[in-house]
């Protein structure tokens, strides 16, 4: 953690180098996990998830190689895109956490590639240049 002396020094390196501070105070830890999550959203995926154990088996049980589930969550986005129903966004959720468990592409690995790829302001995703 940082002291209040470097942090005094850090605002004032960057003010002298014509850097914009943010002087707006970050939430702390509790309040951004409450701000920055959607629990109906992540309860509505468990539920899903419990249930699909019934209908499908269990996931440590289930071998799921046989599913397509990239094509399944294009389709699953499709669909939420023609009908504004959220449950689609829910499924291609869990689809995209089942691909991330048992994954289905060659070399997979998890990189943080931090300042790669971004939202616009107008919410449209693109790869910055």
């Amino acid at each position: 953690m940082k002291t209040v002396s470097n942090l005094l020094r850090e605002h004032l390196y960057y003010s002298i180098c014509g850097v914009p501070v943010n002087t707006n105070k970050m939430p702390d830890l509790d309040e951004l996990i409450i701000t920055e999550t959607n629990e109906r959203f992540i309860q509505l995926m468990k539920n899903r998830l419990v249930m699909g154990a019934f209908r499908y088996g269990r996931m440590k049980d289930k071998e799921k190689g046989e599913y397509k589930l990239l094509e399944s969550l294009k389709r699953k986005v499709s669909m939420y895109q023609q009908t504004g129903n959220l449950e689609y966004l829910v499924d291609a959720a869990n689809y995209l956490l089942l691909e991330f468990t048992f994954p289905h592409v060659d070399n997979p690995h998890f990189s943080a590639t931090d300042d790669v790829d971004h939202c616009d302001k107008t919410l449209h995703c693109k790869p910055e240049a």
